[in-house]
This record gives C-alpha cells, structure tokens and sequence, in this order.
C-alpha cells in the first residue's frame, strides 16, 4: 500500500505541472498544453517531445504516440487517481469506527468503481 507522505509527493508534483488539458500532437511528436502559459517570461506551450527522424520506423512512431498519449494523459489521470485513492481510503477509515455504515459505504463504492448502477 501507498503511504500518506508519499501520495501527498504525488499529489504535490501533479499540483506543481503546467495547468490544463494536455494533449498528443503527433505531428510534432510533442506532448502540449490546452493553455497558453508563461513561465517566468517564457512561453511554454509544449510539455515535452519526443526525438524522432526519418530514421523512425513505423513501429518506433507508434511507440512514440503510445508514449506521448500515456504522458498527455498523465495530468488528468494521476489527480484522477490520486482523489479516488484518498477517498477510499477515507471509506476505510470510517468502516473502523462504523461497522455498518462502512460495509455500507464500502458497496457503494466498490458498485461505483465497478460500474454498476444500483438496482
């Protein structure tokens, strides 16, 4: 299991990235960001970019895309995570101290997770 002070360095560092929605440009095989955001002076539109040439080949640029998609979603999916994992968590906490209201909680949450309406 996770530890708090290492979900929180997670959280921090998810805090401190370049706000935004960021997406894939396969084109120019680089990572960007929805904002336009300035750093200390600099414009920084590009998150990160992936080296690739005409030497590419077709399996080295679908592996670069796989790559870059994974990292683009990165920003969203780790707060993702992150706020999902606390509340669990929080659901296990409160199954300590309550029996009944936590198995309770706990099946709303494991239906949610599961993606199951309930009936």
């Amino acid at each position: 299991m996770i530890s708090e002070a290492k979900l929180r360095e997670i959280e921090e560092r998810a805090e401190k990235a370049t706000p935004g929605e960021w997406r894939w440009s396969m084109s120019g095989t680089s990572v960007k960001s929805s904002l336009q955001t300035e750093h200390d002076g600099d414009y920084l539109p590009i998150i990160c970019s992936v080296p690739c040439g005409p030497q590419a080949t077709p399996k080295a640029m679908r592996q670069f895309s796989e790559d870059g998609t994974f990292i683009a979603n990165a920003r969203q999916d780790i707060p993702a995570l992150t706020k999902s994992l606390r509340e669990a968590a929080e659901i296990i906490k409160s199954a300590e101290h309550y029996h009944w209201e936590g198995r309770t909680r706990v099946a709303e949450w494991l239906r949610e997770w599961r993606g199951e309406s309930e009936k």
